[in-house]
C-alpha cells in the first residue's frame, strides 16, 4: 500500500479521471458536445506525455530523477495537452476556445490533484527554509538524492533539511484557480481559459524561485520561469484581445 501510496503513476491516474470527469461536467453545463471533450481530453494526455518527459529532462539534473519522473514536466505536460487537445477539436470542427473554457477548472483541480502525488513521492522540493511549515523527505526521495549530491547531507542520513513544500504550494494555486475558474462567467469565449494562463503563468512564476530541483539558465531564473512568462503574455493578450474585441462590437451596435 505503501509503494502504491508513494507512486507518482497513481496520481497521474487520478488526475487524468478528475480532469475529463470534470471537463464533461462542464461540457454538458455550457451546451458542448461531450464525446469531443473526451477525445481531446485523450489526445490531451498522450500530448502531456510526450512533452512533459521531454521537458523535464530539461529541467531536472538527471542524478536527481528517480525512473517514475520521466513524463513529468508539468509545464511541458501543459503545453502538450494544449496542442492535443487543439488538434482533435480542430480535426472535429469545433470551436478550440469553447472547449478550453469549458476544460480549464479540469485541467487546474487535476493539477492539485497530481501535486499531492508528487509531496508524496518527494520531487519538485523546494530550497532549504526554517520557516515552521518547511518538511523533510526521506532516504528514497528526489529530494534526498539532490542534497547529497551537492555536499547538503551525508548519504547515511535519515532525512533531508527542511525544505519549502513546494509541491503543496503548486497544489493550492490549482485549487485557487479551479475555484476562479468555477465562479467566472462564461460571456466571452476566451476568457476564462485567458484568465487560467493569467493564474498560472503568474503564480509558476512565484513558486520557481522556491524550488531546490531546477537548473537556472539565466541568472536566478530556469525554463519554467520563462514558460510561465510566456502563459502569463498569451493570457493577458487573449484576454485584451477577445473583451476587447466584443468591446468594440457593443460600441459599434449601440452607435
Amino acid at each position: 500500500m505503501t509503494a502504491v501510496l508513494h507512486n507518482v503513476i497513481v496520481y497521474w491516474g487520478v488526475a487524468v479521471v478528475i480532469v475529463l470527469a470534470t471537463a464533461a461536467w462542464q461540457a454538458d453545463r455550457y451546451g458542448l458536445d461531450s464525446w469531443s471533450m473526451y477525445l481531446a481530453g485523450l489526445l490531451g494526455f498522450g500530448g502531456a506525455l510526450l512533452l512533459g518527459g521531454e521537458y523535464a529532462t530539461l529541467l531536472v539534473s538527471s542524478a536527481h530523477m528517480h525512473e517514475d519522473s520521466l513524463g513529468r514536466g508539468a509545464v511541458g505536460a501543459l503545453f502538450g495537452a494544449t496542442l492535443g487537445a487543439w488538434g482533435v477539436l480542430k480535426m472535429r470542427g469545433v470551436p478550440f476556445l469553447s472547449y478550453a473554457d469549458a476544460a480549464a477548472p479540469a485541467v487546474a483541480l487535476g493539477y492539485a490533484v497530481y501535486r499531492i502525488g508528487c509531496v508524496l513521492n518527494g520531487c519538485c522540493f523546494g530550497i532549504e527554509t526554517d520557516l515552521p511549515w518547511a518538511v523533510t523527505f526521506g532516504a528514497d526521495s528526489e529530494a534526498f538524492a539532490a542534497q547529497v549530491a551537492v555536499g547538503l547531507i551525508v548519504q547515511d542520513a535519515l532525512h533531508t533539511l527542511p525544505v519549502h513544500p513546494t509541491q503543496l504550494y503548486h497544489a493550492l494555486l490549482g485549487v485557487v484557480i479551479f475555484l476562479v475558474l468555477l465562479r467566472m462567467r462564461i460571456d466571452v469565449h476566451g476568457k476564462r481559459f485567458a484568465v487560467a494562463l493569467i493564474l498560472y503563468g503568474a503564480g509558476r512564476f512565484v513558486i520557481e524561485f522556491f524550488r531546490g530541483d531546477a537548473i537556472p539558465i539565466l541568472g536566478p531564473l530556469d525554463a519554467n520561469h520563462f514558460a510561465a512568462l510566456v502563459m502569463l503574455v498569451i493570457g493577458i493578450v487573449l484576454w485584451r484581445f477577445r473583451t476587447g474585441f466584443v468591446a468594440a462590437i457593443d460600441w459599434t451596435l449601440t452607435t
